[in-house]
């Protein structure tokens, strides 16, 4: 079974913010964001884009998804070029089971930014769950490529390398995994993993 992310939410919140985190981390992403306070091309409006982001992050923290849709639609309407709100948007739609309505914001995110981890190990689960294990294994290894300490992202890509009978390079991304975060290691062993070696 692969990983579907950190928090136990199924899919993979961005980088270094689990579940539970994402609140804390808010202020980081609001400067992140583009939130100057200049208006961007054609209208846009960079600070309320990432204003709007924000709220829908709280609410989407609170569980409230239909609040953060709306505030991440907003967002989007406010900053097109915001790529956290077209990402957590992909993120609901996802946890919803909504893979064609996910895999489209993920590609808007992928257009914007092709190196953004993330959106390249959430778009790998939803290809894995459709059962196009070939495009899985390519999206885990861009999103490595981008962040080569993603340790998820490793894991899958190792448990689909065994899964397609390469069962040594499979091991060694399953223990590259281990490596980056510890906590995988009673899910590697669970695979019959030797994570020590």
């Amino acid at each position: 079974m692969l990983m579907t992310g950190s928090g136990g939410s199924g899919i993979r919140v961005r980088r270094g913010a689990a579940a539970v985190g994402v609140a804390a981390a808010l202020a980081l992403t609001l400067g992140a964001c583009g939130s100057s306070s200049k208006s961007g091309t054609n209208g846009s409006d960079p600070k309320q884009g990432a204003a709007l982001l924000n709220k829908g992050l709280q609410a989407q923290v609170a569980g409230d998804l239909a609040t953060a849709q709306n505030d991440y639609l907003a967002a989007i309407k406010a900053d097109p070029n915001n790529k956290f709100a077209y990402y957590d948007l992909g993120l609901i739609f996802q946890t919803q089971g909504r893979a064609s309505d996910a895999e489209n914001q993920y590609n808007i995110v992928l257009r914007m930014d092709p190196k953004y981890a993330p959106a390249l190990y959430n778009l790998g689960i939803i290809k894995a769950n459709g059962g196009n294990n070939a495009e899985a294994m390519s999206l885990y290894r861009r999103a490595i490529e981008s962040d080569p300490k993603f340790a998820e992202a490793h894991f899958n890509l190792g448990l689909l390398l065994r899964g397609s009978g390469q069962k040594a390079e499979g091991e060694s991304e399953i223990r590259t995994a281990v490596k980056y975060n510890a906590a995988l290691a009673k899910r590697a062993q669970q695979q019959g993993v030797n994570v020590a070696g």
